[in-house]
């Protein structure tokens, strides 16, 4: 790795998950679920990148959610 560079500090992935989190928390005023809490919480309808369209089961409102690819977080419900 003759290009890496020695003073690069790599965060554990746990830690760049959670600081992602708190920033998509900040920026959407709302919820960011992981994919456990996205499949207790909707029922996926179909997916187009970067979004997903999902039905709210504790209600049974349509709409849809941002996702990011790496960590994979959902964001910024909107009712349709």
């Amino acid at each position: 790795m003759e290009n890496c560079d020695p003073t690069c500090v790599v965060k554990p992935e746990g830690e760049e998950k959670a600081t992602l989190r708190k920033k998509l928390e900040k920026e959407s005023g709302g919820e960011v679920f992981n994919t456990d809490q996205l499949r207790e919480n909707f029922e996926v309808r179909s997916f187009l990148a970067p979004w997903v369209m999902v039905t709210r089961k504790c209600d049974g409102v349509k709409g849809t959610l941002e996702f990011t690819h790496m960590p994979r977080l959902y964001f910024k419900f909107i009712a349709d």
